[in-house]
């Protein structure tokens, strides 16, 4: 229900704030929980992010008051935060499929997103199955960076951080420091930002960042796919879980991926670890 709870406290904040910039930073303070989980907890549950739910919103409503009003194509481009009526146009004719100046005459191609409000559902899709298992502490050697805020409204971060880690040579680094194979992701939110870190168990010196992963209990997810929506998909069926899965926010959720990572593949395998209470 916390889940519910604070979708339904976003929606309200991003229904206020239509005509404004939305900085995730900002949205989380006010709502009390941090950016990284307000994010994916709304994107999980919605469909869609933040930025996307305003970006449609916009747009519809910006259709409405061209199918009903008199007012000039510059100044409702202006009302919902353009510099230009090309901008606009150009942002309307990708989302209704239509250029602006056809919304009265063909009303019926309007793609009209309205406000969503929260309710309890059901569905015959069973949530990916987990188990529990205890982890001992280890030593991680590899690299960390911290992600802003703004950073988490892209689908593909992590993925995108991989891809660029393995063309600047850091894999054949890791490679290089262990025979195991397995590269272990963490992604730590806090307040200031999303740290990851991406490594491999390391216990001798070594010039690289060190991450250390305390024991804890976790929940054990497997899944298959590409690397760009394995996240995702885990993601999505631990928001789905909530009944049953209490987990640690903000802690550390690590997950295990091939050091020989195929960003091409279909069949990637990924652990993903997930701390519970």
């Amino acid at each position: 229900m916390e889940a519910l709870q604070l979708v339904q406290q976003t929606i309200v904040y991003l229904e206020d704030h239509l005509l404004d910039h939305i900085d995730l930073t900002e949205m989380a303070d006010y709502i009390g929980e941090t950016a990284y989980h307000l994010n994916q907890t709304f994107t999980m549950i919605c469909g869609m992010n933040p930025e996307e739910y305003v970006h449609r919103r916009r747009l519809s409503e910006a259709a409405q008051e061209l199918m009903t009003g008199d007012r000039r194509l510059i100044d409702v481009a202006e009302y919902y935060g353009y510099n230009d009526a090309h901008s606009f146009s150009d942002d309307f004719s990708d989302y209704h499929g239509i250029s602006p100046m056809l919304a009265r005459t063909t009303k019926e191609s309007l793609k009209v997103f309205n406000r969503l409000y929260v309710r309890l559902g059901v569905t015959e899709q069973p949530p990916l199955s987990f188990s529990i298992q205890d982890f001992h502490e280890v030593r991680l050697a590899g690299y960390r960076t911290m992600v802003d805020h703004q950073e988490l409204f892209n689908h593909f971060l992590i993925p995108d951080l991989l891809y660029e880690a393995k063309e600047s040579g850091h894999f054949d680094v890791l490679r290089s420091l262990t025979a195991a194979q397995q590269l272990h992701v963490v992604v730590h939110p806090t307040k200031d930002g999303t740290e990851i870190f991406y490594g491999v168990p390391y216990d001798a010196h070594t010039t690289l960042d060190i991450e250390y992963m305390k024991e804890t209990k976790s929940a054990v997810f497997q899944q298959q796919g590409h690397i760009d929506f394995l996240y995702n998909k885990l993601w999505q069926s631990v928001e789905q879980q909530l009944m049953t899965l209490e987990y640690k926010k903000n802690d550390y959720y690590v997950s295990l991926l091939p050091l020989q990572l195929d960003f091409d593949s279909d069949y990637t395998r990924m652990t993903f670890v997930l701390p519970i209470k």
